[in-house]
């Protein structure tokens, strides 16, 4: 799999997904939530993976409007299930929300964009 192959925004995911993979924190069913992407991605803001943190990012537009917030929602949902066709991650869901996994080859394209 070649780094031309994957937009901006799917390489960006697997970037944050490997920082939260790496990071070991306790208690997260998946590496990156879409929460997560929206708020690093969208609002600009800073995602911080503490090892202890069990709870998942809380639904908030930070100065987003609804209908902005649903239309990144749904742009970080399309390109989930697109590394998912491609086998470099697997999607999650979890009450409130969504996340992805890396599979050993998303690792290992995302060590190669780093």
């Amino acid at each position: 799999m070649t780094q031309q192959k994957l937009s901006r925004l799917q390489q960006s995911i697997l970037q944050m997904a490997l920082a939260g993979h790496a990071s070991g924190a306790q208690g997260r069913f998946a590496d990156l939530y879409s929460g997560e992407a929206i708020l690093a991605l969208y609002v600009g803001g800073r995602v911080s993976y503490d090892k202890h943190a069990v709870k998942q990012p809380q639904r908030q537009y930070g100065g987003m409007t609804p209908d902005e917030y649903r239309s990144a929602q749904a742009a970080i949902s399309r390109a989930f299930r697109r590394l998912e066709e491609r086998g470099l991650v697997r999607r999650v869901n979890y009450i409130g929300g969504s996340g992805v996994i890396l599979t050993d080859e998303g690792q290992q394209v995302a060590k190669r964009l780093t």
